[in-house]
C-alpha cells in the first residue's frame, strides 16, 4: 500500500482535538469527534491492506492478527503498566477499584462496556485514567468478525461484498440515529452504532482500489477535500456534549474524513496542508499520544486542589507529546519489525501481558481498590463515597432514572389529599427532599436525573424530561400544592434555563395553582472533586464541621444572581443555599448530624442527610418567619 503523507497529517487532525477537548478547552467543545475520525481511517487502512491481500491470494487471519498485536498492543501495554504505580500511590479505593477494573477491561478489549455501565464520557470529573481506551474496544471488537466476512464473502460472494458492506454500515447508522437520543450512553460506547463509521473506511478503500486515479478533476478535488476539512472543522467547533452522538451529527466528522481520503491528495491545497512536516509528524505519534494524554491529565486533575490552569494544562499536553515520541520510537517502532520481534515473541508478549493486566485487574476489583492500605478514619471517610442515594434520595421511587417513566412514580411520593410542599427538579432536588421530610410529614417528592424544573423544556441528553415535566404539570393542577420549591444544579442548565423559561414555568404553575406559594432555591456548593477526597488530601478529618475554602462559588453566585433577579421580576420568593452554607472562610465541608459528623457532600455537589437537614431547616425557617 502506497505511504500517503496526508494520511498522517489527518491523524493529527484527530488526536489533537480529542487532546484538547479532555484537556477541556472550551474552544474544541467537539474534540471527541476526532474518534469518529480515526474510526473512519482505521477502516479505511485496514481494508486496504486486506483487500490487497485477498487480491493477491495472499491473506491470512493469523497475519492480520499478528499486524495488530504489533501495532496495538507495545504501546497501550506500556502506558497501562506506568498507570499502576501511580495509581497505587494517588488513587483512593473507590477510584482504585474502578481503575482496576479499568485494567482488567483493558486487558480483554472491552472498556467499552465497562464505562458504559461506570457512568459516562462526558463525565470527566472523575478519575478515569483509561476511559480513552473504549474506543480501542470498539476498533478490536469489530476486527474480531470484519476480516473473517471479508474473506468469506471474497471468496464465496464477491459481488455481494462492496452492498453487503453498505447494508452493515446503513443498519448501523439508523440505529446510531435512533439511539443517540433514546439510548445515548449505549450509542455512543457501542459496536453496534460505530461500526457504520468503521464500514464508510472500508467502503471508501474499496471505492479507491477499483479506481486509484481518484475519480473528477482538479478542481472538484479541491472543493471536496476542502469541504472535507470544513465539515471536520464544523464539528470539532461547533458541537459539544449535549450534542445528540453518533447520530446524524456524526455525518460531519466521518463524511468529512471520507472526502479527505477520496480527494485530498498532494495535488490538493488540503492535501498539502495535511502533508506538511509537523502534522505529519504529530500523525505519526499520534497513536501514543492518544494513549498518554488521558493518564496524564486524569492524574495531574487528582493531584490538584483546583481546576488545572492553562499553562498547566499546556504543559501536560507538550508532556504527552513528548512521552508519545519516545513510545513511538522505542517501543512502537522495534514491535513493528519482525527483524526485532518474531511472531512468537509477539503473540507470547500479548498473552502474558494480558493476563498479568487481568490478574491485576481482578485483584484491584476483589480487594475492593486494595482497601487495606488505608487507616479506619480513612475508610469512614471515603465510606461516604458509596453513599446511599437510593434511600435516601428515594431513586427510582420519586427519583426516576433516564431508563423510567413516570408509571415508575409511587403513591408515596405524593400527598392523599391536597396541599403540602412539593419539591420538583433533578438529583439536587432529590438530595433536599431527604431534609424536608425530617420537618413534615406532607412533602411530595418528584425529581429526574438531569431534569431541571422547567415546563417546555427538552434536553437532547435527557429525553425523558418532556414526559417527566408533563407529569409535574398534572400533579400541580390536581394536588394544588401549598409550597412549589424548584430547585436544581441550575449550572447544569445554562441553555434551558433561560430568563423566559423561567418566568413562564412560574406563570404556568400560577396558573395551575393559583394558591400555591413558589420558591426558586439556588444550586448548593460545588466542589472541585468529590468532597471527602478534598478532605483526605487536606489531612482533616471528621473531628468536627469545619469550613473549607471553595474557588468554584463565585459562578454559582453569578448564577443565583440571575435566578433572584428572574423570582423578584415574577413576584416569587428566591432562596440561596450560597448564602446559608458558605461565608468569608469558605463553605461548609462537614456538619454534625445525629452525633455523627460527616462531609456535606459526598460527592462534587449531592447532599448527605446532615447537609439535606442543614439547608432544609434554614429555607423552612426563613419561610415560616414571613
Amino acid at each position: 500500500m502506497k505511504y500517503r503523507p496526508e494520511i498522517d497529517g489527518l491523524r493529527a487532525l484527530a488526536v489533537l482535538p480529542v487532546i484538547l477537548f479532555h484537556a477541556r478547552i472550551q474552544t474544541f467543545s467537539g474534540g471527541f469527534v476526532g474518534v469518529d475520525v480515526f474510526f473512519v481511517i482505521s477502516g479505511y487502512l485496514i481494508t486496504s491492506i486486506i483487500q490487497s491481500d485477498l487480491a493477491k491470494g495472499q491473506f491470512s487471519i493469523v497475519n492480520f492478527y499478528e499486524r495488530r498485536a504489533r501495532r496495538i498492543l507495545p504501546a497501550l501495554f506500556l502506558v497501562v503498566a506506568c498507570c499502576l504505580p501511580a495509581a497505587w500511590f494517588w488513587l483512593w479505593p473507590n477510584d482504585m477499584k474502578a481503575f482496576s477494573e479499568s485494567v482488567a477491561s483493558v486487558a480483554v478489549f472491552s472498556s467499552n462496556f465497562l464505562f458504559l455501565h461506570q457512568s459516562g464520557y462526558f463525565d470527566t470529573a472523575e478519575v478515569k485514567p483509561l476511559l480513552h481506551t473504549w474506543s480501542l474496544a470498539v476498533e478490536e471488537q469489530f476486527y474480531v468478525l470484519f476480516p473473517l466476512l471479508l474473506f468469506l464473502a471474497w471468496r464465496y460472494a464477491r459481488k455481494w461484498l462492496v452492498p453487503l458492506i453498505i447494508a452493515v454500515a446503513l443498519a448501523s447508522f439508523l440505529l446510531a440515529d435512533w439511539g443517540s437520543t433514546s439510548r445515548p450512553a449505549a450509542t455512543f460506547f457501542l459496536l453496534p452504532t460505530r461500526a457504520w463509521e468503521l464500514s464508510l473506511g472500508a467502503l471508501v478503500a474499496f471505492h479507491l482500489a477499483k479506481t486509484p486515479g481518484r475519480s473528477g478533476g482538479r478542481i472538484g478535488a479541491e472543493f471536496l477535500s476542502a469541504a472535507g476539512l470544513a465539515l471536520i472543522g464544523v464539528a470539532v467547533f461547533a458541537f459539544d456534549e449535549r450534542t445528540p452522538f453518533p447520530g446524524r451529527y456524526a455525518l460531519l466528522p466521518a463524511c468529512g474524513t471520507a472526502l479527505i481520503i477520496l480527494f485530498g491528495s498532494p495535488r490538493t491545497l488540503v492535501g498539502r496542508l495535511l502533508g506538511a512536516k509537523p502534522l505529519v509528524a504529530v500523525g505519526l505519534v499520534s497513536y501514543s499520544a492518544y494513549l498518554w494524554h488521558q493518564p496524564i491529565l486524569s492524574f495531574a486533575r487528582e493531584l490538584g486542589d483546583e481546576p488545572l490552569r492553562r499553562a498547566a494544562l499546556v504543559a501536560l499536553m507538550g508532556l504527552s507529546l513528548v512521552l508519545a515520541y519516545l513510545s513511538w520510537k522505542y517501543v512502537e517502532s522495534p514491535f513493528r519489525s519482525r527483524s526485532q520481534f518474531s511472531r512468537r515473541q509477539v503473540f507470547a508478549f500479548a498473552g502474558i501481558g494480558s493476563v498479568i493486566f487481568l490478574a491485576l485487574g481482578l485483584v484491584g476489583h476483589a480487594t475492593n481498590g486494595f482497601e487495606a492500605r488505608l487507616t479506619p478514619e480513612q475508610r469512614t471517610l471515603l465510606s461516604y463515597i458509596a453513599y446511599d442515594a437510593e434511600s435516601n434520595y428515594w431513586r427510582g421511587n420519586c427519583f426516576l432514572m433516564p431508563e423510567q417513566s413516570v408509571e415508575d412514580f409511587k403513591e408515596d411520593c405524593s400527598v392523599s389529599s391536597t396541599g403540602g410542599d412539593l419539591i420538583w427538579g433533578d438529583s439536587h432536588a432529590a438530595a433536599l427532599t431527604y431534609g424536608f421530610r425530617v420537618f413534615s410529614k406532607r412533602v411530595v417528592q418528584y425529581a429526574g436525573t438531569g431534569c431541571p424544573p422547567l415546563f417546555d423544556t427538552t434536553r437532547a441528553k435527557r429525553p425523558h424530561c418532556k414526559e417527566f415535566n408533563d407529569y409535574i404539570r398534572s400533579e400541580i393542577s390536581r394536588i394544588k400544592p401549598d409550597r412549589v420549591f424548584m430547585h436544581a444544579n441550575w449550572s447544569l442548565y445554562k441553555t434551558e434555563a433561560s430568563r423566559e423559561s423561567v418566568e413562564r414555568t412560574i406563570r404556568i404553575v400560577r396558573e395551575l395553582s393559583p394558591t400555591s406559594q413558589i420558591v426558586v432555591i439556588g444550586s448548593v456548593p460545588h466542589w472541585y472533586r468529590q468532597l471527602p477526597k478534598i478532605i483526605l488530601r487536606k489531612r482533616s478529618g471528621l473531628d468536627d464541621q469545619y469550613y473549607l475554602g471553595n474557588s468554584g462559588v463565585d459562578e454559582l453566585k453569578r448564577n443565583d444572581e440571575f435566578l433572584r433577579a428572574v423570582s423578584t421580576s415574577s413576584n416569587v420568593d428566591f432562596v440561596s443555599p450560597i448564602e446559608a452554607m458558605c461565608g468569608t472562610s469558605g463553605c461548609l465541608a462537614t456538619i454534625r448530624y445525629e452525633g455523627v459528623v460527616m462531609p456535606t457532600t459526598w460527592d462534587e455537589s449531592h447532599l448527605t442527610a446532615g447537609a439535606s437537614v442543614f439547608l432544609a431547616r434554614r429555607i423552612l425557617e426563613r419561610r415560616l418567619a414571613r
